[in-house]
């Protein structure tokens, strides 16, 4: 199952939203919420579906599942102190 078969299901409809609440897509395993579905599918996708992490960091070996993920952690100097990223 992925997440396009999870979000055409009923327990991913989004939630009812009054004029106050600006996120309005609801993760029903965990029940963290998002302002956009889009949102809600890479956080499904990625905390809820089991996924190979493919992409390895070069400089200390940690592994993940998206590309978007390994850049962030780039860009982290704490998480890779070894990273050629110029700090931002």
């Amino acid at each position: 199952m992925d997440w396009t078969d999870l979000m055409s299901s009923r327990e991913f409809e989004p939630v009812v939203a009054n004029v106050n609440v600006s996120k309005r897509f609801k993760c029903c395993d965990c029940g963290k919420e998002y302002t956009a579905k889009h949102n809600l599918q890479s956080h499904i996708n990625y905390k809820h579906l089991q996924h190979e992490k493919k992409i390895e960091c070069e400089y200390c070996g940690r592994r993940f599942t998206e590309s978007r993920a390994h850049i962030r952690h780039l860009k982290n100097r704490n998480a890779c102190p070894n990273s050629p990223w110029p700090d931002a």
